[in-house]
C-alpha cells in the first residue's frame, strides 16, 4: 500500500506512509504518523478534514518540537529525509 488519500486525509507524494492518526489526549487537536518509504527525499503536502488552523512537528513521543507554517491554502508542506518518521499535531 502506498501514499494516502481519502475524504478524512490526503498525503502526497505516494512514497509516504500514514501509520497512525488519532485525537491528541491534551487537547482537539489531531495528531498523524508517517513514514517515506523508498529511501527518497520528500517534500509532502498534507491536507486534512477540516482547514489545519496550526501545526507542529513532534518527536515519537508527541512533545511538539517545533511549529510549522500553514499554507493559505489550510494545508503544511515539509521536507523529508529518507526513511524518515515524522509525527504531526495539527490544530484544526
Amino acid at each position: 500500500m502506498s501514499g494516502q488519500a481519502s475524504p478524512l486525509f490526503n498525503l502526497e507524494p505516494k512514497s509516504l506512509i500514514l501509520t497512525t492518526m488519532k485525537k491528541a489526549e491534551d487537547d482537539d487537536s489531531v495528531l498523524v504518523r508517517f513514514y517515506e518509504a523508498e529511501g527518497s527525499e520528500a517534500q509532502p503536502k498534507i491536507c486534512l478534514f477540516q482547514p489545519i488552523k496550526q501545526a507542529w512537528k513532534t518527536n515519537l513521543i508527541e512533545d511538539v518540537e517545533q511549529p510549522l507554517q500553514v499554507h493559505p491554502d489550510e494545508s503544511i508542506q515539509l521536507a523529508f529525509k529518507p526513511l524518515e518518521i515524522v509525527t504531526l499535531k495539527l490544530a484544526m
